[in-house]
């Protein structure tokens, strides 16, 4: 075994004897498909319902939301007016932001596609220690010496999704 493959083995055990110990769950929900909506008629032509106050809002579809739960590292911004913005590699971060770290594998749509979409990517919206949060930035994909290990991202605790 050379030098690189032994220190990669040796903190590649250390990364994940932490996440086990201090890792929580995160459910990360995210759209699966749609379905008609089986209270109004859709009208194909027009693309929508024929009730605008049904629970469709009137769009004759119903998305159809599937979950993923995922051991994940959180850390949480402060919430106090003392703390400020701070630009990292993830994006900004702002005071109440999550930041959420997890192995790579466990959030890869296709897993044996490493380089493909990561559950982060198409989350409709996260559940994090029962807080409704938002992904705000791309997730960010890293690892040791040159090996994607793990998949990191910003979540923003929001109402509604800002885009």
């Amino acid at each position: 075994m050379s030098k690189r493959d032994y220190i990669v083995k040796k903190y590649r055990k250390a990364i994940d004897f932490a996440r086990e110990y201090l890792a929580s769950d995160i459910v990360i929900y995210y759209k699966t498909g749609e379905i008609d909506c089986p209270l109004c008629n859709y009208d194909p032509i027009s693309k929508e319902g024929d009730n605008p106050y049904c629970i469709c809002s009137g769009l004759g579809k119903i998305e159809t939301i599937a979950s993923k739960t995922v051991s994940a590292n959180i850390s949480r911004r402060g919430i106090s007016s003392e703390y400020q913005q701070i630009i990292h590699k993830l994006g900004i971060l702002d005071r109440g932001d999550y930041v959420v770290s997890c192995k790579i594998d466990d959030v890869l749509v296709a897993p044996n596609d490493p380089t493909g979409p990561t559950y982060f990517d198409i989350a409709k919206y996260i559940m994090v220690n029962n807080m409704k949060c938002y992904l705000d930035t791309t997730p960010m994909r890293y690892g040791l010496a040159g090996d994607v290990y793990s998949c990191a991202a910003v979540l923003r605790l929001e109402e509604t999704p800002s885009n």
